[in-house]
């Protein structure tokens, strides 16, 4: 074989050798998964919470309980609001309070059935507060 004919093949490899390098290199980034967040818990005492609320006829039904990781003083309050054209209005408030790790409540009350409503509920463990909101 020629020296050309040897120079030219040795460049053709040297050029394919950086395209697929490159090429390759690019290709492989898309398979780097970057190191997850730490998990941080969201509550340091409130273990569940749960809200609801269930339309039956002309009552609403309303419902909420609060389990803490350990005993501690409790507070559920749950306001039920109506929707109007100017924002949720506040209809009724209940509140219960407890020590321990488990407290809930349930109340009901007569609603117009034309109206549209939804539970605002605040959950307090110890220092930890949490409001949810639940809807029929």
């Amino acid at each position: 074989m020629s020296q050309l004919f040897k120079r030219n093949i040795a460049i053709v490899l040297v050029v394919v050798t950086i395209l697929l390098s490159t090429s390759l290199g690019a290709w492989a980034e898309g398979f780097d998964t970057p190191e997850p967040d730490p998990i941080i818990p969201r509550f340091t005492t409130i273990s569940t919470c749960e809200a609801n609320l269930s339309i039956s006829g002309i009552t609403a039904n309303c419902y909420a309980t609060l389990r803490s990781l350990y005993s501690t003083n409790l507070s559920i309050t749950m306001v039920l609001q109506k929707n109007t054209s100017s924002g949720y209005k506040d209809v009724k408030t209940w509140t219960t309070t407890g020590y321990g790790t488990y407290i809930d409540i349930s109340k009901s009350k007569t609603i117009n059935i034309l109206s549209t409503y939804r539970l605002k509920v605040t959950f307090v463990a110890g220092n930890e507060s949490f409001t949810t909101y639940a809807y029929n």
